[in-house]
């Protein structure tokens, strides 16, 4: 699991763990949602023997959040892009791992952030780090006192 897994606990001390799995455990990059019992073996009544993959909507390819409801439904968001547009796709799920048929689609929905070719976007991109440091060459090297 890679990219800052997020976690969430539930009263009932069972913690649910949102990551993106490596190929090393899986065939491809994956989005995927764990939940473990308290004694940190894998929790057999969600998902699939506790691990729930491939789980966004829309492309979405990187969790980056999961929350518990207080009434026991889990909330994950993560990035979702593709050529044409980029956003965000958001599941809830029972508290047996499968989608919330009342929220959005089928469990899911993609907030439309805007066209992954947005121009603006390009523009509002934060400053080179040799540019925040008082400017750089174009090979790289930082000019400076004593350089």
């Amino acid at each position: 699991m890679t990219r800052r897994p997020r976690c969430s606990y539930s009263p009932d001390d069972k913690i649910v763990v949102s990551a993106t799995a490596h190929a090393a455990v899986l065939a491809t990059e994956r989005p995927s949602l764990i939940r473990y019992q308290p004694d940190g073996t894998l929790d057999s009544m969600f998902a699939s023997g506790g691990i729930l993959q491939g789980f966004l909507v829309a492309g979405g390819r990187r969790p980056t959040d999961v929350l518990r409801q207080p009434d026991g439904k889990l909330v994950a968001v993560g990035l979702a892009c593709s050529l044409q547009r980029h956003g965000y796709a958001v599941m809830r799920f029972l508290d047996d791992g499968t989608p919330d048929a009342t929220f959005g689609a089928g469990g899911g929905t993609f907030i439309d952030v805007g066209p992954s070719t947005d121009p603006e976007r390009r523009r509002r991109r934060p400053p080179d780090r040799r540019e925040a440091r008082g400017g750089g060459n174009h090979d790289g090297r930082v000019d400076g006192p004593g350089r």
